[in-house]
């Protein structure tokens, strides 16, 4: 039987390891050059599951997600002992307000993509010209057509 102690550091290196996984499943490939994509076929370095899992993340958090693996390593840290409770609920709190606020901080950053303007007085008097429709990709953007 295991003691308390070993169960916690067990949970701790559990924690810790997932941490990593969620890191590097964040991580694009894209940095290792064009040999990247031929290492890893799946486009992710943890396979499908980790491509999933980046989906999934950047679609419910954004660039916010970037932060779970950070939230993920506290938690190990904290778990083993390795970090003194203040420590941990400052970092975490800090970590969770930067994960609520890094979304919508993003989101009024202005971009130079001329694809999200309203459309001109042009091609509104075109309705087979729906500039919604030919934007570049639309993901996080709520289009309302009439």
């Amino acid at each position: 039987m295991l003691s308390r102690e070993q169960q916690r550091e067990i949970l701790a290196v559990g924690f810790l390891a997932l941490a990593l996984f969620v890191l590097l499943a964040l991580t694009p490939i894209g940095i290792l050059g064009p040999r990247g994509e031929e290492w890893f076929p799946s486009g992710n370095f943890m396979g499908t599951v980790g491509g999933a899992l980046h989906a999934v993340l950047f679609y419910l958090l954004g660039l916010g997600s970037l932060l779970i693996p950070i939230l993920l390593g506290l938690s190990g840290m904290r778990s083993g002992d390795w970090l003194s409770p203040q420590w941990t609920l400052r970092l975490a709190i800090l970590a969770g307000g930067l994960l609520l606020l890094i979304p919508p901080a993003l989101h009024s950053v202005p971009t130079s993509r001329s694809s999200t303007s309203p459309p001109s007085r042009a091609s509104r008097a075109r309705p087979d010209m729906n500039w919604a429709s030919s934007a570049a990709p639309m993901e996080g953007r709520c289009v309302v057509r009439r």
